[in-house]
């Protein structure tokens, strides 16, 4: 069902509408309506990339005596090893 309604667009949007809708030969209104909805779209899209995601934890069983609190100790203990 459509709607008609009054809306004020500014003469830069008006004329890049009238533009497309001359080169898609279709009518202004129908242009309208599909750049509305290709914009609507995009703004559903663009807010849903930045969402945050949830991974869910899981144990990591480091050796007896180390912690992830001393990164230098984790290194020392990675780099050892290499060294032998």
């Amino acid at each position: 069902m459509a709607t008609r309604t009054t809306i004020t667009l500014e003469d830069d949007l008006r004329d890049q509408i009238r533009l497309e809708a001359a080169q898609r030969r279709a009518s202004f209104r129908d242009t309208l309506n599909d750049l509305l909805r290709l914009g609507l779209q995009q703004a559903r899209r663009s807010t849903t990339k930045g969402s945050v995601h949830m991974i869910p934890t899981r144990k990591m069983n480091l050796r007896p005596g180390l912690s992830y609190d001393s990164t230098s100790k984790l290194l020392e203990a990675i780099e050892e090893p290499r060294r032998s």
